[in-house]
């Protein structure tokens, strides 16, 4: 069961969040090809049959392109609901297959995963490589930042299994191997009355706050990346909702649900280290310039709700140690946008030190800095 249950999460990690199992992807570890390119015949490869008798077998009308004939948007949905399937078994199989191990055996299974996908990472690998060199410095041998990169590596096969095994059932034991360094400065915020703004750092288990949020009386409400498969987006959605954290997926409409959130007593956590969308407030994090998401700042700005900086880590054996730090500090002055701007620095500053501590558990693998390979921020 253990050997079966690693190759089922390597294919998953290989693949990346949103990607369809059993194509190479963009996003997948790899970073090789895409799944999606028009120019790459993928179904003939394996044999299925190409362009109109694969579609006829799938019940699809051929779009007549030469006559100038749109494609039927039924078509193209159906189309698109059966691409995605793939995906969402997987991520399904793999749920049923952790939830069936003991916790010492998830943890395991994810870490080795993690530490065998390495080797054959390409991008991935050297986009976490860049980063380590970045945060632990120039002068630390190659041989060094190759080992925290494959560390770093098993930390996110680590956050898969962990992600796979959760049940409503095991919160219990999963607040019983929490642990919270300061927790009296959430306590201290929460009697504020105005909600809680966290700004989560991208590392260890980003999902444990909003259990121990849930359990102080904090509803949360986590602002999350939607997938390219909205399948596995909805998969996700339903796994933190079985365990106390709402989602609210970026692209709908947002501000006012955030604000009636806070407004109410609840938390928001937002991830702060990066910038999703490749727009956010231009600051320096970890020797350059770079962008960081206006998010956490300005909804503190706007609402007077304490701002805390949290980092999720992964304890050296089960559970998780959660540093929380803060309150941020807003700068005064009359315009909203350098309040903004200084804020998101001053939180920079903190998210540096704290991911500084345990950098082979930032699980920051894409461009995330104007110097890196493909870097698409818009100043």
């Amino acid at each position: 069961m253990y050997d079966r249950a690693r190759r089922l999460a390597a294919r998953a990690l290989r693949a990346g969040p949103g990607r369809v199992v059993g194509r190479r992807g963009k996003g997948g570890l790899d970073g090789k090809g895409r799944a999606d390119d028009p120019r790459v015949d993928h179904g003939a490869r394996r044999g299925v049959p190409a362009g109109g008798a694969r579609a006829r077998a799938r019940g699809l009308r051929r779009p007549r392109l030469a006559d100038g004939v749109p494609a039927d948007p039924e078509d193209l949905a159906a189309a698109s609901r059966v691409s995605d399937l793939p995906g969402y078994l997987v991520h399904r199989g793999l749920s049923a297959l952790f939830g069936l191990l003991p916790e010492p055996a998830v943890r395991a299974v994810g870490r080795a995963t993690g530490r065998a996908l390495y080797p054959v990472a390409g991008r991935r690998a050297a986009m976490a490589r860049r980063h380590l060199r970045r945060i632990l410095g120039p002068g630390v041998p190659d041989d060094v930042v190759d080992a925290a990169a494959r560390e770093l590596f098993a930390s996110y096969g680590r956050y898969y299994a962990e992600l796979f095994w959760y049940r409503p059932r095991r919160r219990r034991e999963v607040l019983a191997r929490t642990r919270v360094d300061r927790l009296d400065l959430v306590e201290e915020a929460k009697a504020v009355g105005r909600g809680v703004v966290f700004a989560v750092a991208h590392v260890g288990n980003y999902d444990a706050p909003g259990i121990v949020a849930a359990e102080l009386g904090l509803p949360l409400l986590a602002v999350a990346e939607r997938l390219p498969n909205p399948k596995v987006t909805e998969w996700f959605v339903a796994t933190r909702r079985s365990l106390g954290i709402e989602v609210a997926l970026t692209g709908d409409p947002l501000t006012r649900r955030l604000l009636r959130h806070l407004a109410a007593g609840g938390a928001i956590a937002l991830l702060a280290d990066r910038a999703v969308a490749g727009r956010g407030v231009e600051v320096e994090f970890f020797g350059e310039e770079t962008l960081l998401p206006a998010g956490p700042v300005a909804l503190a700005d706007r609402t007077g709700a304490p701002l805390l900086a949290v980092a999720p880590f992964f304890a050296e054996g089960p559970g998780t140690e959660v540093v929380v730090r803060g309150p941020i500090e807003i700068p005064d002055d009359p315009d909203r946008r350098v309040r903004v701007r200084r804020g998101t620095q001053r939180l920079a500053r903190v998210l540096e030190e704290l991911i500084g501590t345990r950098p082979t558990q930032w699980h920051v693998l894409q461009p995330n800095w104007p110097s890196d390979p493909g870097w698409r921020g818009r100043r």
